[in-house]
């Protein structure tokens, strides 16, 4: 399967039952000084950024991160994700997803930004991850990647 960003994702499939705790799980972001730091860092490099940059947020989970653009302005924002429960919930919220795997990405020169938040340490193959996006961006986009070192 290609995960297109040109076609509407239909989200009437059938899916796990939503755990509110997980649910309040991606809220619970801002608590820890480390977490409020990566926020802030965030928004202050996307507040420097042309709002009319296409973004794609790979592992889009609940849509947290493109909600975070929204709220500043964007409106090109496109996530991808493979847990259907988590895009119900980014869908909720208005967002703009898809169902897919990077590994599906088959996209050419349609993103200015691809994000990787807190999603790159859970693939088995971030470098093949790395080169779908990097195909998936256009000339002078660049890769927006926020990752969890485990020790």
């Amino acid at each position: 399967m290609n995960v297109n960003a040109s076609e509407p994702y239909d989200l009437t499939t059938p899916s796990e039952s939503p755990n509110e705790a997980d649910r309040a799980a991606a809220r619970r972001y801002l608590t820890s000084p480390e977490h409020r730091a990566l926020f802030e860092a965030f928004v202050a490099f996307f507040d420097k950024q042309s709002r009319s940059l296409a973004v794609l947020d790979v592992g889009c989970g609940d849509g947290y991160w493109m909600e975070v653009l929204r709220n500043l302005g964007f409106d090109r924002v496109i996530g991808i994700d493979t847990s259907m429960t988590r895009l119900e919930w980014a869908a909720e919220k208005g967002l703009n997803v898809r169902h897919g795997d990077v590994s599906q990405l088959d996209v050419l020169d349609q993103f200015d930004v691809v994000l990787f938040c807190d999603t790159l340490e859970h693939l088995p193959s971030p470098a093949e991850a790395l080169k779908r996006a990097h195909r998936a961006l256009k000339t002078h986009g660049f890769l927006y990647v926020m990752t969890t070192v485990y020790e």
